[in-house]
C-alpha cells in the first residue's frame, strides 16, 4: 500500500484500521537511533528504511532492508510505504522516492515473478492537518499489477522503477 504523507502521526494510523491483515511500515530510519526507540518502533511493525538525506548526501546500504522486505511479502504480507520520504502539513505531492518500486520489482524478481504483488495507492487528503479530528476523504485506487512491469524491468531495471514510480506518483496525485 502506497499513499501521500500529510500528517505523520494520523496516516499510518489511517490507513492501518482499513486492513485486516498484519501490516509493517518503512520508516524514517533516524527515527531509530536510540535502543529504546528502537525497540519501540520494532513492537509497532515498523521497519527502518535509511534515505539519502539522512546519510550525508551519500547513498545508504538498505539491502538487508530490502531483503527483509521481499521476505515479508513473498509470505503473503503487506506493507505501507509513504513513497514521498517526509511528512509535510500541505495539500500537494511531493517528489517520490523510487524504493516501493525497487522493492516490489525486486522482490518479484527474487522470486522469479510469481508472487502476484499488487500496489494499492491511497490519496489522503484533511480539510486541514494539522489540526487533530479534521476531516478526511480517503481516496483508494484501482491496484497495480506489479508483474505489468517484468517485461521492461528485465531489459532496464532501473529505468523500469523510475517508471513505476512515475506512475504510483500519477495515481496519487490523482487522488
Amino acid at each position: 500500500i502506497v499513499a501521500n504523507h500529510p500528517n505523520t502521526f494520523m496516516d499510518p494510523i489511517v490507513i492501518a484500521s482499513f486492513v485486516r491483515q498484519q501490516v509493517y511500515f518503512l520508516a524514517n530510519g533516524s527515527l531509530f537511533k536510540s535502543s529504546v526507540k528502537r525497540w519501540m518502533l520494532s513492537q509497532i511493525n515498523m521497519v527502518p528504511i535509511y534515505r539519502k538525506e539522512d546519510s550525508g548526501g551519500k547513498s545508504p546500504d538498505n539491502r538487508e532492508v530490502f531483503r527483509k522486505c521481499y521476505e515479508f511479502l513473498k509470505g503473503g504480507g503487506t506493507l505501507i510505504i509513504f513513497p514521498e520520504g517526509t511528512s509535510v502539513n500541505e495539500r500537494r505531492l511531493r517528489k517520490l522516492k523510487t524504493g516501493t518500486a525497487r522493492i516490489a520489482l525486486g522482490a518479484e524478481q527474487e522470486y522469479d515473478f510469481d508472487l502476484d504483488l499488487k500496489i494499492l495507492t491511497i490519496g489522503l487528503n484533511y480539510s486541514d492537518a494539522r489540526r487533530f479530528r479534521s476531516n478526511l476523504l480517503v481516496n483508494v485506487d484501482e491496484i497495480i499489477q506489479v508483474a505489468d512491469y517484468r517485461e521492461d524491468y528485465e531489459k532496464d531495471n532501473f529505468k523500469t522503477a523510475k517508471a513505476l514510480t512515475h506512475d504510483i506518483g500519477e495515481r496519487l496525485a490523482a487522488h
